[in-house]
């Protein structure tokens, strides 16, 4: 009999190996189609070899920020491009999108002060800035019941998403 493995980095086995990156749909179509649109929100729109020249740049910076494929990274952000290419920087990666443990979590300013807004079900309370509408994070419970939290990482003053300059990065060797 066989000692049992240990999980992996980020506590996930796998549960095939025939399962394709999501990351390189996206490689794929930048090559194929890098001049056609590729995605549209509100009145903008890019070109696969836009949007891949974005998540690379994000991939980049995570990859430098230490995230490998198995680790776990927490993305909360209302629907925008921004949060489209984080997904995929997350694939390219090998990351998972995850919310983080409540515990982890410490709000430093602002307490007392925050709207709260819950859709459909009111399985998140979504906080948010009562002057200027942002959303700063969300809580919640995880599907066993554990408090979490999600991050609007734009409300975080070390990130600034729009500094970020596109990196190649070879995903099909990743």
């Amino acid at each position: 009999m066989s000692e049992p493995q240990s999980a992996p980095r980020g506590g996930m086995n796998r549960m095939s190996r025939r399962v394709m990156n999501l990351a390189h749909f996206l490689t794929q179509n930048a090559r194929r189609h890098g001049d056609r649109i590729g995605f549209i929100w509100a009145d903008r729109s890019w070109t696969w070899r836009e949007i891949d020249g974005h998540v690379s740049a994000v991939a980049a910076a995570l990859a430098a920020r230490g995230i490998v494929k198995g680790d776990r990274i927490l993305v909360h952000s209302k629907n925008c491009d921004e949060m489209f290419w984080s997904m995929f920087a997350a694939f390219r990666l090998g990351a998972v999108w995850v919310f983080a443990p409540k515990s982890k979590f410490t709000l430093t300013k602002g307490q007392g002060k925050l709207g709260d807004h819950q859709f459909n079900k009111h399985v998140l309370h979504h906080r948010f800035c009562p002057s200027c509408g942002i959303e700063s994070f969300a809580e919640g419970k995880g599907k066993d019941g554990s408090e979490q939290v999600g991050i609007n990482l734009r409300c975080v003053q070390s990130v600034d998403v729009g500094k970020l300059k596109p990196k190649q990065v070879d995903g099909r060797s990743m």
